[in-house]
């Protein structure tokens, strides 16, 4: 996510000299940049520099395309979160069990579980003989969620009773328009 050698280069020196170094970088928004769409934050940054959030906002901010190549980073993140949250609700809801296990049975070492499996692992236990039980994240959960955000579930709600036209209208009618002898609740007396 962040550059190590400019983390380094910075950590030796003041915060004024840090600000000074950073913002004569050409490619400084593009390590901002590039640290936010993969799921970083700007103030995470500023600390890892050692130099204030308001300063880099402030030189974001003065200049119009560096603004807005900064919000499209903020927009990409965001979309890069929900691609994520959707593989991982995929890789849960989709995941085979029988992959957790070599050819005679045996369940396989962690390091060998195939990505998808590993991802839908929801715990694991482990003795001095190795792996020997491991749980998976709920599987009905994933899939609930994943048809929920595709809209493949609708709820359906009953509602029973009855209620007349006229109720309806004189409760919404202010007390001044309502005819002669009409109660508050819209009922004639």
């Amino acid at each position: 996510m962040s550059d190590p050698f400019v983390n380094d280069q910075l950590a030796a020196l003041a915060s004024e000299e840090r600000l000074k170094r950073l913002l004569a970088r050409d490619d400084l928004l593009h390590l901002i940049c590039a640290n936010i769409v993969e799921g970083g934050t700007l103030p995470w940054l500023c600390k890892t520099w050692g130099v204030r959030f308001s300063d880099i906002m402030r030189w974001i901010n003065a200049d119009k395309e560096r603004e807005k190549t900064y919000r499209q980073a903020l927009n990409d993140r965001t979309e890069w979160y929900v691609e994520t949250v959707l593989q991982e609700l995929k890789m849960i809801a989709t995941v085979d069990i029988r992959n957790a296990f070599d050819k005679d049975g045996k369940l396989l070492p962690i390091k060998n579980l195939p990505a998808d499996l590993a991802a839908a692992l929801g715990g694991i236990e482990v003795t001095e003989k190795g792996t020997t039980k491991i749980k998976l994240w709920d599987k009905l959960k994933a899939l609930e969620l994943a048809g929920r955000k595709h809209a493949m579930f609708v709820d359906t709600v009953k509602h029973t009773g009855s209620i007349k036209l006229e109720d309806m209208v004189g409760e919404s009618m202010p007390d001044h328009l309502k005819p002669d002898g009409a109660k508050p609740n819209g009922t004639v007396k």
